[in-house]
């Protein structure tokens, strides 16, 4: 094995160095942060059920008014099927709950789905890094 003169490895090393830490700094810029709502109001929980209902493909969910205002993770359950008379048909679900997470990525303040990672960007809402 033939030895690479030291002079060479010193260069080497501090170049890739110098590149990694470029490369971190960019990086840590583009990444999207946990979120917490600023201005909750009907608008915003409009836009978020609206937004949830459709990463989970389903047509209404309901959250509370104080939803991502404690915590960036919200855990949503199915819907319990009644019949006409308001009992349940099923009994007990075994269905694990969906999960989405608000974040914030500059100034916008998006959704994400846990399971798919798929976003969706909220144009009302109002957000700050959590």
């Amino acid at each position: 094995m033939s030895r690479l003169p030291s002079g060479l490895l010193i260069a080497v090393v501090m170049f890739s160095s110098a590149f990694m830490g470029c490369g971190t700094s960019t990086a840590g810029n583009d990444r999207a942060v946990p979120a917490l709502i600023t201005s909750p109001n009907s608008a915003s929980v409009d836009e978020l059920q609206a937004a949830i209902a459709s990463l989970l493909n389903t047509d209404h969910v309901m959250i509370a008014q104080s939803a991502f205002t404690d915590t960036s993770v919200l855990s949503i359950e199915p819907a319990m099927h009644k019949d006409t008379n308001g009992r349940l048909l099923m009994g007990r679900s075994t269905e694990m709950p969906e999960s989405v997470q608000l974040l914030i990525h500059g100034d916008t303040c998006l959704l994400e789905h846990a399971k798919s990672g798929q976003r969706k960007i909220l144009q009302i809402t109002t957000c700050r890094a959590e």
